[in-house]
């Protein structure tokens, strides 16, 4: 006996979703937390082989129920507050002459300068 898998082709509504994130700084990383999510469902169609559609067809109600209620809540919850790092502000070595000359950022902060987002902060250079 052969198995016949449940198979689905699944979609978002609206197609795209948008995320509101947060950018802060943190030890010279720029970081990005996810704040809000649109709000969106999935839509799901039965797919896949002629005996797979059949199977998934009758399960389709079961998997449409579970697409549009649950998958939207497990997906805000699983996401929502999840940070991630999008660059890191290294030093800059040099070496001039022989000499090693290190140029290193701090006290780095997040500021707007004429509507565009701003790195601002010091320098040290050893």
């Amino acid at each position: 006996m052969s198995l016949v898998n449940l198979s689905y082709e699944a979609n978002t509504v609206p197609s795209a979703v948008d995320l509101e994130c947060e950018l802060f700084i943190s030890n010279n990383v720029l970081q990005a937390a996810i704040r809000k999510i649109q709000n969106f469902r999935l839509s799901v169609h039965p797919t896949g082989n002629f005996a797979e559609e059949i199977v998934s067809g009758v399960a389709w109600p079961l998997a449409e129920f579970l697409a549009e209620t649950v998958f939207p809540s497990l997906v805000q919850n699983l996401v929502l507050g999840f940070g991630f790092n999008l660059i890191t502000i290294d030093p800059v070595v040099y070496t001039v002459e022989n000499e090693k000359i290190s140029i290193e950022p701090k006290d780095l902060k997040l500021s707007n300068f004429n509507g565009m987002l701003m790195l601002d902060g010091s320098i040290d250079i050893k």
